[in-house]
């Protein structure tokens, strides 16, 4: 029991050294560029912005895949043609 909580300890004592040598790392140096950001950075913030439109357009054509194609059996590629919605429209709003 006694070996066990050694190396328990000698593990605690391993991480926080580990911790403290990651910590003492140097930084990377500045790109040079105004605001400190380079071209992956604005990318990146890029594609942060675009996360949330770019899901629910993937969950809107996910949706009427299934509803259209999957359910109601008509082909997938129809859900892409303005013909189809404009017959939908008419048939919704019709007098």
């Amino acid at each position: 029991m006694r070996e066990g909580g050694a190396i328990l300890v000698s593990m605690e004592e391993e991480s926080k050294e580990t911790e403290t040598a990651s910590s003492t790392q140097a930084k990377e140096p500045d790109t040079g560029k105004p605001g400190g950001t380079s071209r992956s950075a604005g990318a990146l913030r890029v594609l942060k912005k675009l996360r949330v439109p770019l899901i629910f357009l993937g969950a809107l054509i996910v949706g009427l895949w299934i509803g259209y194609s999957g359910i109601g059996g008509q082909p997938t590629l129809d859900i892409f043609r303005i013909s189809t919605w404009k017959h939908l429209f008419d048939l919704v709003f019709a007098d």
